[in-house]
């Protein structure tokens, strides 16, 4: 009779139970899209998010090449291939299919409790979004670079300029920190030179590259489009607690039309999750973290948050996947009691911020409308 060790059955009953959540939660998945497609959402609409940014970039290929005598032509092609309706369903049907996979790869690499953290990326799966496919880029990124991977970390990086182009930057600054980490430079002193370098930029940005076209347009749009002027050290103050908090503090949960905004849902467990994280990075900048993974996490997560900060606009979402990583690298070295204790403080700060928020003479946030897809 075959007796296995004790570690084997062990091990294939996790196996199992890892099987059976995988299959939980691709279920979950298809029955929200079902849910998606047979109430007023997005997909409906036959929308993509590469339409715009396609044409886009579609237009300032053919601009770049005045004397090519079928620039005429092809921009019709593009046009009408890129507005199409076989391209928008295409898109639409191609992203629930490519969130699908990307979220059977996360369960099976990095266990289904990042997901359940973060619900937004589970809600936005049937949507055509590119927030899931840069969760799991970032995850990737993340590993490859704790490992020293530098190659295939740089490679991740420059492909993230195709999908969210901010995202390149702010992993190319982490990159650079993680870098000047490796040469022996305190984590600490890299961190508050991230922000206070990052606070320099907003502040006095636009008078030293101002004369780069690229740059100076960049910030003149996202300044019409801003409530707050850029253009003090308090104003950038105001942007990093903006992008940490608002998911949590500032999330509309009823549509125009009345009804309960899932993805508003999604939204708040999600920046709730995000803002423990920022919470447990602090508290390592604050006792001088010397676990290698822990001050690894949270040097990313601060660096992340002051170079995001920079930009004119709060755009908390484009954190989600950097606070992900952060518990990816980190959950397994803090006790239960730091947990615990940074859920709680994150709980009061949420109920303070609520109430700090209603009173404050800042613009509301937008509210959602049942047809479209708009993420602030």
């Amino acid at each position: 009779m075959l007796i296995l060790p004790v570690s084997q059955p062990v091990r294939l009953l996790y196996q199992k139970q890892r099987i059976t959540l995988l299959m939980a939660v691709v279920l979950l998945c298809i029955t929200v899209y079902l849910g998606q497609i047979l109430s007023c959402n997005h997909a409906l609409c036959l929308s993509n998010w590469y339409v715009p940014d396609g044409i886009t970039l579609f237009h300032a290929l053919i601009d770049s090449m005045p004397g090519f005598p079928w620039s005429c032509v092809g921009r019709r092609i593009g046009v009408l291939l890129v507005q199409g309706l076989p391209f928008r369903l295409l898109g639409v049907f191609g992203f629930f299919a490519l969130n699908l996979l990307v979220v059977v790869w996360i369960v099976l690499r990095h266990g289904t409790s990042l997901l359940f953290l973060y619900p937004f990326y589970l809600l936005s799966l049937a949507l055509p979004s590119k927030d899931l496919l840069m969760l799991l880029i970032i995850l990737e990124w993340s590993r490859f670079l704790i490992r020293g991977s530098w190659g295939y970390a740089l490679m991740l990086t420059f492909g993230m300029y195709f999908i969210r182009d901010g995202d390149m930057f702010i992993s190319l600054a982490c990159m650079f920190a993680i870098l000047l980490l490796r040469r022996g430079f305190t984590w600490r002193i890299i961190a508050l030179v991230a922000m206070v370098f990052s606070g320099f930029l907003f502040v006095y940005g636009r008078e030293l590259l101002g004369h780069i076209r690229v740059y100076a347009d960049y910030v003149a749009y996202y300044q019409t489009v801003s409530w707050l002027k850029a253009s003090t050290a308090s104003d950038y103050l105001i942007r990093v607690i903006g992008n940490m908090s608002n998911l949590a503090m500032r999330t509309v949960f009823v549509d125009d039309q009345g009804g309960i905004n899932l993805l508003a849902v999604g939204y708040f467990i999600s920046g709730i999750s995000m803002l423990v994280a920022f919470c447990l990075a602090t508290w390592s900048y604050i006792r001088n973290e010397e676990r290698a993974a822990v001050l690894f996490g949270s040097l990313l997560l601060i660096v992340a948050v002051s170079v995001l900060s920079i930009n004119p606009l709060v755009q908390p979402r484009y954190l989600l996947p950097y606070s992900a990583a952060f518990f990816m690298l980190t959950t397994q070295h803090f006790s239960g009691e730091e947990r615990g204790g940074a859920l709680a403080v994150t709980l009061v700060m949420t109920a303070l911020g609520i109430c700090l928020y209603c009173v404050l003479p800042i613009p509301r946030p937008p509210v959602p409308h049942v047809y479209s897809f708009s993420l602030f």
